[in-house]
């Protein structure tokens, strides 16, 4: 039997949990950052799979917690399921069709009565939900036929229960256009956050200083901010954005931007056309690497601000640090100097303090 449901997978009283991953050997967003925090022991079993050579995508991982009689606390596998290859990747529609039938495969040799799956790619992988379903539904449909008990976890964003208006209950109807500009933040955006809420309105302005210093002109003008950059402009564009592209939410207390997952797919088909685009987009991802948290996006917008606008903090960090430092009491008692320094050559060593012009920053009007 295979149940469509929501709510928290870790709830659940099953033999299995299927965790989705990346080759890399990081878990460090969404689901697999809960999974690395409750079962380390798996994580580390994945660490060491993933090195030297990482995972190849639709690779699955056993984990098994049983003890010498195989009696342990339920879930007893964590069935680690390779979506794509980098943390930073949308994962693949063959990459999940190929791994859930994996999952099938090892359900069924390891006799497992019962598992409980989530939606493979969707959110930070960037799939939509309607076309995730009825790949894992096929998939897995030869463990219901074995009388294998299985609950599917739709995504929270898809309504209503029967899943016949995923993802677009409560939108506008009249339509939005996806210009470029707001497709490179969308797939920003879907890579950035904590768990499936996406990233914060400050990480957001961040991120899209980050986006138009690589050189998309989006013509924000961004100003200094207690919390890194702030673009006047912007947060225009998100209002126009949400309920058609993504929606705010404010469950943890601070304000989030959830990109919907078809939106994304829709943004990864558009920017994957154009190859300045996704060069640029390859090029903010790459530079952000383990700066993903609030703070470290704060950090680098703020130390390249600086950079383009003192060319004496291009040579060295110690210039920088002593402007964020003036910056704010917040920014003097937040960022240390080796921190400060660690952004800086993060930016260094990825090409971004070299002289550009600044106009596309300065600006005052938005294509976005």
């Amino acid at each position: 039997m295979i149940e469509i449901t929501r709510g928290d997978l870790f709830s659940t009283d099953v033999a299995a949990l299927v965790n989705p991953v990346n080759g890399a050997g990081i878990m460090k967003r969404g689901l697999s950052r809960q999974f690395k925090t409750r079962f380390p022991e798996n994580h580390e079993q994945y660490r060491a799979a993933c090195a030297p050579d990482p995972l190849t995508p639709s690779t699955v991982l056993v984990h098994d917690r049983g003890g010498l009689f195989g009696d342990a606390d339920r879930p007893r596998y964590i069935l680690n399921v390779v979506t794509k290859q980098h943390w930073s990747d949308l994962s693949g529609r063959d990459h999940i069709e190929t791994g859930v039938a994996e999952v099938a495969e090892t359900v069924q040799a390891r006799d497992i009565d019962s598992l409980a799956v989530p939606a493979l790619g969707c959110g930070g992988g960037g799939l939509d939900w309607t076309d995730v379903r009825p790949i894992l539904k096929s998939g897995l449909a030869p463990l219901a036929d074995a009388d294998t008990r299985v609950l599917l976890f739709a995504p929270r964003s898809s309504e209503p229960p029967d899943d016949t208006g995923a993802d677009n209950a409560g939108r506008p109807s009249a339509a939005l256009a996806l210009t470029q500009g707001r497709a490179l933040l969308l797939l920003l955006l879907s890579v950035s956050g904590s768990g499936d809420e996406g990233p914060t309105i400050h990480a957001t302005h961040n991120l899209t200083y980050l986006l138009q210093c690589a050189g998309e002109p989006l013509r924000l003008h961004f100003e200094p901010d207690p919390h890194g950059l702030q673009a006047p402009g912007l947060d225009a564009v998100l209002r126009r954005m949400e309920g058609h592209f993504l929606d705010r939410t404010s469950a943890d207390g601070r304000e989030r931007l959830r990109p919907y997952s078809d939106a994304v797919s829709r943004a990864k088909a558009s920017v994957s056309s154009t190859p300045e685009a996704s060069a640029r987009l390859d090029r903010t991802r790459q530079l952000i690497g383990d700066f993903l948290s609030d703070e470290g996006l704060e950090l680098l917008a703020t130390v390249l601000w600086i950079v383009r606008h003192d060319p004496e903090a291009r040579r060295a960090p110690t210039p920088v640090v002593r402007t964020i430092h003036d910056w704010s009491r917040r920014t003097a008692a937040r960022f240390s100097a080796e921190q400060i320094a660690a952004a800086w050559t993060r930016l260094r060593e990825h090409g971004w303090l070299q002289s550009k012009s600044e106009e596309s920053e300065r600006s005052p009007s938005s294509s976005s």
